[in-house]
């Protein structure tokens, strides 16, 4: 009988009940809809196997591996595609099956985009297909991105960025690619890359990737701890490429079994939960066991699970339920190992063989070969696909593999992740100043649902999103970074069950807005002929960089009839005698790249003629000597005094006619009229009668 020995160690403990198993088929059980038996095999070339699976949205199953063409051949991608049913799908490749030569390497992992292309990685190659298997030339060269490290797993962002892991210069190494042409993304990393030792200062080994809903990255492998001998490791990055410090220790987290231990994979469940698998190597028993380490949201280790059925189990791949519960595959020494557990690691005894794994939570198949999966993923009815190789061995002792794929029941899932069925809508005008509404979509799944949006800055084609910073209410104010670029909301669904997104088509193409005037110029200074008047520019609102021009104005006395002064285009003018019982108003005009508004300042008060001056002497009649401290007084108040020389000046005097008297003490007064001229000295001398 095989042996089977489970030890749990749960850092935390958590209390649950298990969903009933149907009557007709228990979870675990080969689905026999797939294949006839839940079973599927075939061969590319001379030999081949399988090493991921993906599903896609319409339940066909995409497989990746390598294909061997024997003796003196070079090995080669192979993608397969299987219908629902378990038979293969001839709109892929004609016959269902792909391979592409990237140098005597197999594809290790694959991503499904949401617009149906495949992603598959391997070697130093990413290439994506088309969804009938033919390479894809926008991407790449030829379908064909080459990296310098080698990379081990794939998979695709919210923002259809392609973000791949593996191994290169001693340490786990990330990069992050374009999703429309498969360039570096430049935001991430150091141009597109980022490289973690785990600060042991020798070898680090990866495993894969996973991706938060906020954009983190998950990766695993293993990092060679003091005794020399692999730990678990695991690590947390920012959406640029850092590692994030509130994770584990400054990002990291290391997890010493004690013996030779590795993670191959990572899925991250609805709570933000850190599922992990791998295999422990045990030096003193000789024994290999399968690993699920669970981790919380910020690096604490939850739960830990060591799965032993015949001493020699791995695990290769993880996935989380809808409902919380982990599914590992991988193999034992002749067939694939699944496995299923709770949220924190529990075996599920739901999840068994009849009878003979009834505590374990493990179910095992048999292909008839030396089997292990590679891979493992979910469809959205809870059915689980598992995909690997299986070797068998001719007479003479020479091995041939067949990719070998099984589908399990997955048993009743008491609540579905949210899923769109209507997309948000975007309301209000794109354009800066403005303010833009998120319009709710529409979504199934188990309810409660809670929605949360974020809204995103595109190219002008609405593509090669980014999420703006602190844009997560239901309204957004239009910046004017936004200027050229279309604007969408992404709407985020989640449940117990899990979480789903859907983005808004893009807006228009946000323009700026035109200049607005708040406040009209102003004019200062003298209104006289002569003077200098300046402009006190407007307030405007509107886009930036604006541009102002200015204009003088002569108008009539009351202001109005305005008519431009040639020449007077700056914010000074000096005042000139046509402007004499005129007023004058100022222009400013203001320009963007979105229109033009001119406003008018203020008229200015009635133009005065440039000021005269009275000026002469006061002399005695007889000897026409000085008379000092003499007075002048002209009419409208306009007066002086003669010095010891007799002279006297009354400056500043308005053109017109004047009535002047010189007076001084003991002297008879003496009266003219004088007539001021503008800008004009006129003459007024006086002689007095007197002693």
């Amino acid at each position: 009988m095989t042996r089977v020995r489970v030890v749990s160690a749960l850092v935390v403990l958590a209390a649950g009940l298990f969903g009933a198993t149907s009557a007709k088929a228990a979870p675990g059980d080969l689905d026999p809809t797939f294949s006839g038996d839940g079973k599927a095999l075939t061969s590319i070339g001379v030999s081949s196997y399988g090493n991921d699976v993906a599903v896609q949205a319409d339940g066909k199953i995409v497989v990746v591996g390598g294909s061997d063409a024997g003796a003196g051949g070079t090995t080669r991608f192979a993608l397969t595609r299987f219908m629902p049913d378990g038979s293969l799908d001839p709109s892929f490749g004609g016959d269902g099956m792909v391979t592409t030569d990237f140098g005597n390497v197999a594809a290790d992992a694959v991503a499904l985009q949401f617009d149906g292309k495949i992603v598959a990685v391997g070697g130093q190659a990413v290439a994506r297909y088309l969804p009938d298997g033919s390479l894809d030339a926008s991407f790449g060269a030829g379908g064909k991105v080459t990296t310098d490290f080698s990379v081990s797993d794939v998979k695709v962002d919210r923002d259809g960025r392609i973000v791949v892991s593996g191994y290169g210069g001693g340490g786990l190494v990330l990069a992050r690619y374009n999703g429309t042409d498969g360039s570096p993304d430049a935001s991430f990393g150091v141009g597109g890359t980022a490289r973690t030792d785990f600060n042991r200062g020798v070898d680090t080994f990866p495993g894969g990737i996973a991706l938060q809903a906020d954009g983190k990255i998950v990766a695993v492998g293993s990092a060679p701890g003091l005794d020399g001998l692999g730990d678990l490791a695991v690590a947390r990055y920012n959406g640029d490429g850092s590692l994030d410090t509130s994770f584990g220790q400054q990002g990291t987290q290391i997890t010493d079994l004690g013996g030779d231990d590795a993670l191959k994979d990572v899925a991250i469940g609805p709570d933000g939960t850190i599922a992990t698998v791998g295999r422990s190597y045990c030096f003193e028993c000789s024994s290999t066991t399968l690993v699920v380490a669970v981790y919380t949201p910020d690096g604490s280790l939850r739960g830990l699970s060591l799965t032993d059925v015949d001493g020699t189990d791995s695990g290769s791949s993880v996935a989380i339920q809808s409902d919380g519960k982990i599914v590992a595959a991988g193999g034992t020494i002749d067939d694939f190992l699944v496995a299923r557990y709770d949220s924190v690691g529990n075996p599920d005894p739901s999840f068994h063989d009849d009878g003979v794994y009834a505590d374990v939570g493990v179910r095992t198949t048999d292909f008839g070969g030396a089997d292990s999966a590679g891979g493992v993923a979910l469809q959205p009815d809870g059915k689980i696909v598992a995909a690997g190789a299986s070797v068998t061995y001719g007479a003479d002792g020479s091995a041939v593999s067949r990719i070998a794929v099984a589908r399990y029941e997955g048993g009743s899932i008491s609540g579905t992740a949210p899923v769109n069925s209507s997309p948000p809508t975007v309301s209000g005008t794109a354009a800066e100043g403005q303010t833009l509404s998120a319009n709710a979509g529409a979504w199934t799944g188990t309810a409660p649902l809670n929605r949360s949006y974020q809204w995103r800055q595109c190219d002008s084609a609405g593509a090669n999103c980014l999420d703006i910073a602190a844009a997560s209410a239901t309204t957004y104010a239009v910046a004017a970074a936004d200027i050229g670029h279309t604007i969408r909301v992404r709407e985020t669904a989640t449940n117990a069950y899990g979480q789903g997104f859907a983005d808004s088509g893009a807006t228009a193409v946000v323009n700026g807005n035109a200049p607005v005037n708040s406040a009209p110029p102003t004019i200062s200074g003298t209104a006289t002929d002569g003077q200098t008047l300046s402009l006190n520019p407007g307030v405007w609102t509107g886009t930036a960089p604006i541009s102002r021009s200015y204009s003088w104005r002569r108008c009539d006395p009351s202001g109005t009839n305005c008519v431009d002064i040639a020449g007077a285009s700056i914010t000074s003018y000096v005042l000139v005698a046509a402007d004499v019982d005129h007023t004058i108003r100022a222009r400013e005009t203001a320009t963007n790249g979105y229109g033009q508004s001119s406003v008018e300042s203020a008229a200015s008060t009635l133009i005065k003629a440039k000021p005269g001056t009275i000026a002469g002497t006061v002399r005695k009649q007889k000897s026409g000597a000085a008379i000092a401290a003499a007075t002048i007084t002209c009419t409208s108040g306009y007066s002086s005094k003669t010095g010891s020389t007799g002279n006297y000046s009354i400056p500043n005097v308005p053109p017109g006619s004047y009535s002047c008297t010189a007076s001084a003490s003991g002297y008879r007064p003496s009266t003219r009229n004088v007539v001021v001229s503008a800008g004009q000295t006129s003459t007024a001398n006086f002689t007095l009668t007197g002693p």
